[in-house]
């Protein structure tokens, strides 16, 4: 769940309520798997964050960028959601019209489409 609050979000944040609208999210990136890989990208894991990405967030949480802990990468998505859409439900909308939503945004303006794929 986002945190509405001006701190990132961190791993040791409290057990978090997953919201209908994550939930769906989560499901059409990784199917949850928090080692999916996809073979075109650097995406990697829960929210098939690629790397420049998961670098800069595992940064402002305090992990390692290939973390496979759950509540590390809650936080790395979280902090991305959060700073890139604003909201979960807006994140959705946009992957329901595109069928991506994580942008290389601190690597430059590509734009990467692709499945999550379990491993």
């Amino acid at each position: 769940m986002l945190i509405a609050h001006a701190s990132p979000v961190t791993p040791q944040s409290p057990v978090r309520k997953v919201r209908p609208s994550l939930a769906t999210l989560i499901q059409k990136e990784s199917g949850g798997s928090l080692t999916a890989k996809n073979p075109k990208s650097s995406a990697f894991g829960k929210y098939q964050m690629l790397i420049g990405n998961r670098k800069h967030y595992g940064i402002i949480c305090g992990v390692a960028y290939d973390t496979i802990i759950e509540s590390e990468q809650d936080c790395m998505g979280d902090n991305y959601i959060k700073d890139r859409y604003g909201s979960v439900e807006k994140a959705l909308a946009f992957h329901l019209r595109n069928n991506w939503y994580e942008h290389a945004r601190h690597i430059g303006n590509m734009k990467n489409r692709y499945i999550g794929t379990k491993i």
